[in-house]
């Protein structure tokens, strides 16, 4: 796997003018409120159309570092404070966070085959301070404008980025084989999962202007590798351990 800068980008969703394609934009757009009625009448969650703040796609299709495996990540923007007042009794926030893989499963999303990755956030979390979205580079499909715009970083600093990256890459190897060597530990499989994502989040943090940092490219090349699932299968399995039971 190699992410390599684009000089535009992909022309599969983007025009010219780097607006979306009207096809690809309606799409999305009914992939949303299809996800939000679902909600209302399979959940029985009450969400207004109003409550709906904004929905905006960011990471590797909204700047010049997608790949051919790049998933289209959305997000759709809600008063949580609103819905929460209109649901009285409901765990909300556990209802949001868990559904979108439930209705994935049913709902076979593809836009010029690219995958659709749904999140739900409240808008007083993505926000940042100055006003710009947490994620960096993103495009509100309601507005039909960038909320902020992709940056094309020079030659010389992505090269420091992919330097940074091999070394960082090479660090989690080490650590993964370690935990390899030991057998998969629970407690080391959870410490060595956990600090990748914590590591992954903090360069975002960091960087918010151009979210394609030095652990955006070590964790997608862990990823691509297997990595993550294997830890994730792992964790499982060790965790399972004391409820299967296999003879008396």
């Amino acid at each position: 796997m190699n992410i390599r800068k684009h000089k535009n980008l992909d022309k599969k969703l983007w025009d010219k003018n780097k607006t979306l394609h009207l096809p690809v934009r309606d799409t999305l757009l009914s992939i949303v409120w299809a996800y939000i009625d679902n909600l209302r009448n399979v959940q029985n969650i009450n969400i207004r159309n109003s409550d709906v703040k904004d929905v905006f796609i960011y990471g590797s299709c909204a700047n010049y570092f997608y790949t051919s495996k790049s998933d289209i990540d959305m997000c759709i923007v809600i008063d949580l404070e609103s819905v929460l007042s209109a649901n009285p009794g409901l765990n909300i926030e556990q209802i949001l966070k868990m559904y979108w893989y439930n209705w994935a499963m049913s709902h076979n999303c593809l836009i010029m085959g690219r995958e659709i990755d749904v999140s739900i956030e409240n808008i007083n979390n993505t926000i940042s301070l100055d006003g710009r979205y947490r994620s960096g580079p993103a495009y509100s499909i309601i507005k039909n404008q960038w909320l902020f715009n992709p940056v094309i970083v020079s030659d010389a600093e992505f090269k420091n980025i992919k330097k940074r990256a091999k070394t960082v890459f090479k660090e989690i190897m080490h650590d993964y084989n370690t935990v390899k060597k030991n057998g998969f530990q629970l407690s080391e499989v959870q410490e060595l999962y956990k600090n990748i994502y914590l590591s992954k989040s903090a360069s975002h943090t960091d960087n918010l202007e151009q979210p394609v940092n030095y652990m955006y490219i070590a964790f997608r090349k862990i990823r691509y590798r297997g990595i993550i699932d294997k830890l994730r299968k792992h964790a499982i399995d060790a965790e399972s351990k004391n409820f299967i039971l296999k003879k008396i």
